[in-house]
């Protein structure tokens, strides 16, 4: 418990300097690597290892120290259902971390499509694969643990995963 608490009060310290600079944040995808998005890009609805859905979510950061709070959400534009978001926030490292240009990528950030409830009478994957298609704000909040926080949106489309049946 004390590691834990030492780690999260460590975890917000600036690197010097890196607090003078706005907190940016561009909108990605990718597991192992960032891959930049742009509007209307698909984004895969992932069966995910435990029987539930997500998009895969990724962002480049500038103006941050090595660690960031990262809070991924998507909301269906047709009537803006929330699918993702209200879950809790991931504390990362940021990954290849530039620490002379307070740089570096969040990879691996999973958006939980399970905020919505389809009703009694549809089957979860049938509500998903419903989604396929959809035009979705994607979007993703970080925050440097302290004061500064920044946002990046954009509209994409998503699709099933390869190899899931829809009817």
């Amino acid at each position: 418990m004390l590691l834990a608490l030492t780690w999260l009060a460590c975890a917000g310290s600036p690197v010097e300097g890196c607090d003078a600079e706005p907190l940016g944040v561009t909108l990605g995808t990718g597991v192992t690597a960032f891959e930049p998005l742009a509007a209307n890009d698909e984004v895969i609805m992932v069966f995910g290892p435990q029987g539930g859905w997500h998009i895969d979510v990724a962002a480049r950061v500038t103006g941050a120290g090595p660690d960031v709070e990262v809070l991924p959400m998507a909301e269906r534009l047709s009537d803006g259902l929330a699918l993702a978001g209200d879950q809790v926030s991931s504390l990362v490292a940021l990954v290849d971390y530039d620490a002379e240009n307070c740089a570096g990528d969040v990879v691996g950030i999973r958006a939980f499509l399970d905020d919505a409830d389809p009703g009694p009478d549809v089957p979860y994957a049938d509500f998903i694969c419903s989604l396929d298609g959809a035009e979705v704000e994607l979007s993703v909040d970080v925050s440097d643990f302290g004061t500064r926080t920044g946002t990046s949106k954009l509209v994409v489309t998503t699709r099933t995963d390869v190899g899931q049946d829809c009817p």
